[in-house]
C-alpha cells in the first residue's frame, strides 16, 4: 500500500515539475518566436504597401523662426510631458476606490 502511495506522490509530482518547466520556459519561448514571426510578416507588408503608395510623414516639421523657438524652448519635450501627465491623471481616476485628484 505505502509502494502504491509513493508512486503515485512521485508520479503526481514529477508531473507538476514537467508542466512547470513546460509552462515556464518552453511555451513562452515557442509564443514569443511564433508572435515575432507573425509581427515581423506583418510589419514587412506594411512597409512594402506604404513604399509603394509614398511615406507620408505625420510629424509637424517647422521651419525659420518658428523651428528655432521649438527647438530652444522644447516646447515639443514639453508637450509631451503635459499629455503623459493627463493621460496618467485619467487612469488613476479610472481607478476604482480612488479619490478624485
Amino acid at each position: 500500500m505505502g509502494k502504491i502511495i509513493a508512486d503515485n506522490v512521485l508520479r503526481f509530482v514529477a508531473t507538476k515539475l514537467l508542466m512547470t518547466a513546460f509552462f515556464l520556459v518552453i511555451l513562452p519561448l515557442i509564443l514569443n518566436n511564433f508572435l515575432y514571426d507573425i509581427i515581423d510578416m506583418i510589419l514587412g507588408l506594411a512597409g512594402s504597401s506604404v513604399t509603394a503608395v509614398g511615406a507620408l510623414d505625420g510629424s509637424m516639421s517647422f521651419t525659420g523662426f518658428a523651428a528655432w523657438l521649438i527647438e530652444r524652448f522644447r516646447i515639443a519635450e514639453c508637450l509631451s510631458v503635459l499629455c503623459s501627465a493627463l493621460l496618467m491623471r485619467l487612469c488613476i481616476s479610472m481607478i476604482p476606490f480612488i479619490g478624485r485628484l
